[in-house]
C-alpha cells in the first residue's frame, strides 16, 4: 500500500525526496472529500472512501513519512493543525515559525500546497502545541532537495536582457507556471533554496542558452556575465522587504533582495558553470548577505590575486546586490565590518 501511495502521490519523486514528497502527499489528500468535523478517520477507511478531514490527512502524511524513516510530526493546539518538519542543518533556514520537541526544531507547514513552510494560519498563534507520541525508531531530518516533480501545463515566456562591459546579452526561455507555484512551499532558507534552485534551473532551457553565450569566454568573464545578469536593473527590482523567494519566483516576479540574489547567483554558478558547492560560500553581515567564490582556473586566480578582495580560504567576494562598476572580487563598502562565512 505504501509503494502504491508513493507511486500515486510522488510520480517521479520517491521517499528519498522527503520534502518534495510531503508536498505531493498534501496535493494527493487535498483531492479527497473534506467532511470537516473533529473526528479522526482511520487510515484504511479514509483511503478506501477517499474522504476525511484536515487532521486525518495530516496524521496520514506523518504516519507514512515516519514509516519511511523521516522526522515529520503532527502539531496541533485545538485551533491550528500543522505538519511539523525537521530539516537538517544544511538547509540554513533563515526565518519561519517552529516548535522545539526533544531538542529538535519542527518548522510548521500549513496543509496546502501554496503556503511557505514557517508561515502560520493565525496572526497571533497559540504558543503551545501538542504532538502525537512517535515511533521509537530513529527518524531522520529532511535533507536538501535533489529533484522536483514533473510540471506540465501553461508556461511563462521570458525574455531577459543585460550588459557586461561593452557586450549586450539576451536569453529567451519558458518556465512552467506550476513550477513557480510549487516553489511557494519552500522555507526561507539559503542552501535549501539553492538546492531547489539548481533543480528548478535544470528543467529550463535557460541553462543551455546561458552556456552557449559563454563558449568563448574564460572563467573570470563567465562569472561576471552571471553576476551582471543578477545585478541587472533591467531584469530585477531590488526589494529589501522581501523574504528569500525561490529562483523560479525571482525570474517571473522580477523582484528580489540581497539574500534572494545571492541564492540566484549561487544556483546559476552551480547549474550553468558546474561549480562544486565547496567553491561557493555565503558571506553574512548583520544586515546583508553576499557570496564569495573560489576560482577553478589559474588564469582567474591570477586576475583576482591582483585586483580582487579575499574574504578567507581562497574565496573572493562576489556580491550580486552591490551594483555599478563592480566585478568578481570588487570590495563592498562595508567589508571591514565583521562578517561570517556560511559553508554548505
Amino acid at each position: 500500500m505504501l509503494m502504491d501511495l508513493e507511486t500515486k502521490a510522488g510520480g517521479v519523486v520517491t521517499r528519498q525526496d522527503p520534502f518534495v514528497l510531503v508536498v505531493q502527499l498534501i496535493e494527493y489528500f487535498s483531492g479527497f472529500d473534506d467532511v470537516g468535523g473533529d473526528e479522526y478517520f482511520q487510515f484504511l477507511d479514509m483511503m478506501a472512501s477517499r474522504r476525511g478531514n484536515v487532521q486525518s490527512y495530516i496524521v496520514a502524511i506523518c504516519v507514512v513519512m515516519q514509516k519511511w524513516g523521516w522526522d515529520v510530526q503532527y502539531l496541533h493546539n485545538g485551533i491550528e493543525r500543522y505538519i511539523g518538519l525537521n530539516f537538517n542543518e544544511k538547509w540554513a533556514i533563515r526565518q519561519g515559525h517552529w516548535v522545539e520537541i526533544g531538542g529538535r526544531k519542527y518548522y510548521l507547514k500549513v496543509f496546502d500546497d501554496k503556503t511557505p513552510v514557517g508561515e502560520l494560519l493565525l496572526r497571533d498563534p497559540v504558543s503551545r502545541y501538542e504532538c502525537l507520541e512517535v515511533s521509537r525508531d530513529p527518524l531522520k531530518p529532511l535533507p536538501l532537495i535533489t529533484r522536483l516533480p514533473q510540471f506540465v501545463g501553461a508556461a511563462y515566456d521570458m525574455q531577459l536582457n543585460w550588459s557586461y562591459g561593452s557586450s549586450r546579452f539576451g536569453v529567451a526561455f519558458s518556465i512552467s507556471e506550476e513550477q513557480v507555484a510549487w516553489t511557494r512551499n519552500l522555507p526561507a532558507s539559503l542552501h535549501g533554496m539553492v538546492a531547489s534552485g539548481v533543480a528548478e534551473l535544470t528543467g529550463l532551457d535557460l541553462v543551455s542558452r546561458l552556456r552557449s553565450l559563454m563558449d568563448y569566454y574564460d572563467e573570470y568573464d563567465q562569472v561576471n556575465i552571471l553576476l551582471k545578469f543578477c545585478q541587472s536593473e533591467d531584469i530585477f527590482i531590488y526589494d529589501s522587504t522581501l523574504p528569500i523567494i525561490s529562483v523560479s519566483r525571482q525570474l517571473v516576479d522580477a523582484r528580489n533582495d540581497c539574500d534572494g540574489r545571492s541564492v540566484l547567483l549561487h544556483s546559476l554558478l552551480t547549474a550553468v558553470l558546474d561549480y562544486p558547492d565547496t567553491n561557493i560560500v555565503f558571506v553574512e553581515w548583520p544586515y546583508h548577505v553576499a557570496l564569495a567564490l573560489k576560482p577553478m582556473t589559474l588564469e582567474a586566480e591570477e586576475v583576482l590575486r591582483q585586483k580582487g578582495t579575499l574574504v578567507g580560504g581562497g574565496y573572493y567576494i562576489l556580491d550580486p546586490s552591490y551594483i555599478g562598476d563592480t566585478v568578481w572580487g570588487s570590495a563592498v563598502e562595508f567589508l571591514d565590518v565583521e562578517y561570517e562565512l556560511i559553508f554548505p
